[in-house]
């Protein structure tokens, strides 16, 4: 798992501020990841506030599960990295009332995520300063 990237998107554009990754099946941030984090919160803080939008996604795979336990997997997965998201950014002086947290499991993906590159591009939690 890398460091985040920090972008120029605010929502509604297409692309998020920043985009933090995760491994498969989990919801931890690594250091990298909680200084990109940081970062977005200075920014949130330097803009003087507005809404924040933690959106959580996961790729496609677990092929040998059915379909309902896939998507129910895959949702609860993105609430966990959005949530951890959102904790962090609350710990770096976030405002709580300001984040809005969304969890779309795979259906927002961008890419096929059912196997390599684009299963861990689809392992991520987007950021946007709205």
């Amino acid at each position: 798992v890398g460091s985040g990237r920090l972008g120029s998107g605010s929502f509604p554009n297409a692309a998020p501020y920043a985009s933090i990754p995760f491994a498969s099946g989990s919801a931890q941030l690594s250091g990298g990841d909680r200084r990109a984090i940081q970062q977005v919160a200075e920014a949130w803080q330097s803009r003087r506030g507005g809404s924040l939008r933690v959106v959580g996604h996961a790729s496609s795979s677990a092929a040998t599960r059915s379909a309902t336990q896939k998507l129910i997997g895959n949702w609860q997965i993105s609430q966990a990295r959005a949530t951890a998201v959102a904790d962090a950014l609350i710990q770096n002086g976030v405002d709580p009332g300001v984040i809005v947290i969304e969890a779309v499991g795979d259906s927002q993906s961008g890419a096929d995520t059912s196997h390599g590159a684009g299963e861990a591009a689809g392992r991520r939690v987007d950021l946007f300063l709205e």
